[in-house]
């Protein structure tokens, strides 16, 4: 596998990137090839000692896409940023894949618009992993379309269960769609047509499921539109991000605790 890197993209880059770099290159060693995209001048004098390593590739982009800019800047206005860089990359097959801590909303243009999307597949999806008691479980869409038809919900199904069963190694992946009940019945017009559509998927469709089973590992994959997922991804950071703070103000009230 050939890897470009946005080395660019996300906070405090390259260095950041680069860091992650060097647990890659110790981690995976079935990875052919690093492509260090975005400024040369920057990427070698944060690379150091890994500047001879013969799996790294450095490919110039002079071009940055910031955090505040729209999605557009990186197709229209910046066409030698590094996630566009990155995305012709896959389109030349010079790598298979692209890894990026920048900006979502031009990451998924850029490389949508330049590769277009898989034969079938109407419209792109944002997975994210979430831990379970089993392992991991797998949301999808959580920010890319938020107003969906039912066969898109049912494109995430597909795209979900081969991420669950390839990446995460789950043998049988069970599919389950966020909804505000288990019963067939239960949900809005949306959730209730992709049903019927999902049971005649050829994936283990197991129902509906509910905010709540999201983390007790009765479900592998959980497929929902844009809205419901990024509302459901930032309550969850939120409410780590509290209770982390409860515990430390409670640990930390006496010597003792």
């Amino acid at each position: 596998m050939r890897i470009a890197l946005d080395v660019m993209g996300g906070d405090d880059a390259p260095s950041q990137n680069i860091a992650g770099l060097r647990l890659a290159l110790a981690d995976f060693a079935d990875v052919e090839r690093f492509l260090l995209v975005g400024d040369e001048t920057r990427i070698v004098a944060d690379l150091g000692d890994l500047a001879h390593d013969p799996r790294i590739e450095i490919v110039h982009a002079s071009q940055v896409v910031l955090m505040d800019e729209p999605s557009s800047t990186a197709v229209r206005k910046k066409r030698d940023s590094s996630i566009a860089v990155c995305s012709r990359l896959i389109k030349e097959d010079r790598a298979d894949a692209i890894v990026s801590a920048g900006h979502t909303g031009a990451a998924v243009a850029s490389t949508v618009i330049t590769n277009r999307m898989l034969p079938g597949i109407d419209r792109p999806g944002i997975a994210s992993v979430f831990p379970s008691p089993n392992g991991f479980f797998v949301l999808l869409d959580i920010g890319a379309n938020v107003d969906c038809k039912p066969r898109n919900l049912a494109h995430y199904a597909i795209l979900g269960e081969a991420y669950s069963r390839l990446v995460l190694g789950v043998e049988e992946p069970r599919v389950g769609m966020l909804s505000i009940g288990g019963e067939d019945g239960k949900g809005n017009e949306l959730t209730r047509n992709s049903s019927k559509l999902l049971n005649r998927m050829p994936v283990n469709f197991i129902g509906n499921v509910e905010g709540r089973d999201l983390f007790d590992g009765s479900v592998d994959v959980v497929v929902c539109d844009g809205f419901v997922g990024n509302v459901v991804l930032k309550c969850c950071e939120g409410m780590a991000k509290a209770i982390s703070g409860m515990l430390k103000e409670n640990l930390r009230k006496t010597p003792i605790r």
